[in-house]
């Protein structure tokens, strides 16, 4: 029953050894799995010579022959696998020669074990002896086995583990019981040499020490593979998800944030207290838009602390994944907000005077009747007498620089939150907001009196004059349309009761 035990594990790991190996076959494209290749093949020369070893009955010098490449392999298996991790894991700083340095004691002990047939004291001996089923191999390590060999190879697995530990790329895909787990495969080994060297064989027939190197070298292939060599993708999924400048989270479907890249925890803090964490705590915000978001890829603004930013929010569901997860990027929009809000303010001002245009005045306007609650509203409308002959007389340049003088001066006698407005020509508006009808009056006595006042030009001082229009909310009417209607024709009678004027020199 143990005989067929034996044979059954034996086949088993063998079989999933060449699979390994075919695997690392078809993806070797990726740099990882190019290097595990010999790993692999040594991993399923070592379970194929073990079966065959345990189904041979009588051939003794083939039995020998195959424990002795057990040997070999072990000793060679946990060299290849410590160079495979160190070029996998840290490319940069491993060196050819450093590589073969490493390899070469392994490659000169199995090369040994292998060149004689009957290994001599220094190596192993193996004796035969017969029990009532089958002939019994005992294998003892000899002096250089034991004292050279075995704890190089053992410092190669300890090796091993010190990389992987200190490998935060590989260290993440491992559970919390995976130390214990490393551990137990580089004491099997140790283990296996101590009950040998004492006499105690535990698998009597069998390479005690041999099948320990072994299944340490496979326990870590296992561990390590689908990390360092079967997900090259998650690897460039990480790199490129830790090089993103754009916050980035992952977050589960309970809300606990999975993982979160650099920018994120720039943007948001300390990157370690989000990982792991619940998103409605952290960022309710967020955990909020999350949930409400059906399945798809979405963009969607934010508010509230995260005013200015616009969250792209996709949920995904991997093939044969239990849950469903969701990746959520944040994306600053404030500097572009901040530009739009530029933009925006530039395109309702008068490039020439610098004051609202006649978008800026509706706008303005708009805003002050809807946000009046009962208080008045006052608007001023104004047109220059005699502005046409100024630059008929003096020419535009002339008449650009009156424009801008006058603009300038209705901005001096009004309130700071008032709005001087030119609506096109020689056309003002203003708007003040909260005003009674005498101090809407006395405004407008000011603005003529102002733009009374001679204008220095280039061609020297001009004076003209200013026909005004009043009108007010809510006596005149509440709509924009209205006020400007009444404020208009207001001031073309006034305008009309003037004599035609003519711009003129004031020395």
């Amino acid at each position: 029953m143990a005989q067929g035990l034996i044979i059954t594990v034996y086949s088993v790991i063998a079989m999933a050894s060449w699979l390994l190996v075919a695997r690392a076959v078809r993806l070797r494209r990726a740099a990882a799995a190019d290097l595990f290749v010999s790993v692999g093949v040594v991993i399923a020369l070592w379970t194929t010579a073990s079966l065959v070893q345990a189904q041979v009955v009588e051939e003794i010098g083939l039995r020998i022959a195959l424990l002795r490449f057990q040997l070999a392999l072990g000793s060679l298996g946990p060299a290849l696998w410590l160079v495979t991790l160190l070029r996998v894991t840290a490319p940069d700083r491993i060196r050819p020669l450093q590589v073969a340095l490493m390899a070469t004691p392994a490659l000169v002990f199995g090369g040994s074990l292998l060149a004689s047939a009957e290994g001599g004291p220094w190596l192993s001996s193996i004796t035969a002896s017969a029990d009532a089923v089958r002939p019994v191999l005992v294998v003892d390590p000899g002096p250089w086995l034991w004292w050279v060999s075995l704890p190089y190879t053992y410092a190669l697995l300890i090796a091993a583990i010190v990389v992987v530990v200190r490998t935060p790329r590989v260290r993440r895909g491992f559970g919390r019981h995976a130390p214990w787990i490393l551990l137990g495969a580089t004491a099997a080994p140790l283990v296996a040499s101590i009950l040998v060297t004492s006499g105690n064989h535990p698998l009597p027939g069998y390479d005690a020490v041999g099948l320990g190197l072994g299944v340490s070298v496979l326990i870590l292939h296992g561990m390590l593979g689908s990390t360092a060599i079967f997900a090259p993708r998650e690897h460039a999924f990480r790199a490129a998800f830790d090089a993103m400048h754009e916050a980035a989270l992952v977050v589960a479907t309970d809300g606990t944030v999975l993982e979160a890249n650099p920018a994120a925890a720039r943007l948001l803090g300390d990157g370690d207290r989000w990982r792991g964490a619940n998103l409605t705590a952290a960022a309710p915000q967020l955990e909020l838009a999350r949930r409400n978001t059906a399945l798809g890829a979405v963009r969607r603004p934010l508010s509230g602390d995260f005013t200015g930013f616009e969250m792209s929010l996709a949920h995904t569901a991997p093939r044969g994944a239990p849950h469903q997860a969701s990746l959520l990027i944040l994306h600053d929009r404030r500097r572009d907000r901040a530009r739009e809000a530029q933009l925006l303010e530039l395109s309702k001002r008068d490039a020439l005077t610098e004051v609202a245009n006649r978008l800026g005045f509706e706008s303005a306007l708009e805003r002050a009747l809807a946000q009046r609650r009962g208080r008045p509203v006052g608007l001023a409308y104004l047109d220059l007498d005699g502005f046409k002959a100024v630059n008929d007389t003096f020419g535009h340049a002339a008449g650009d620089a009156v424009l801008v003088a006058c603009a300038r001066r209705l901005a001096a006698i009004v309130r700071d939150e008032d709005v001087v407005a030119r609506l096109g020509g020689d056309e003002f508006a203003l708007i003040l907001p909260d005003v009674t009808p005498d101090a809407l009056s006395a405004v407008a006595e000011r603005i003529v009196s102002a733009l009374n006042e001679a204008i220095a030009t280039d061609a020297g001082p001009v004076a003209i004059g200013a026909s005004v229009g009043l009108a007010v909310a809510p006596h005149d009417g509440t709509d924009m349309d209205r006020l400007l209607q009444v404020a208009d024709a207001r001031m073309y009678r006034e305008k009309r009761a003037k004599p035609d004027p003519r711009p003129r020199h004031d020395p």
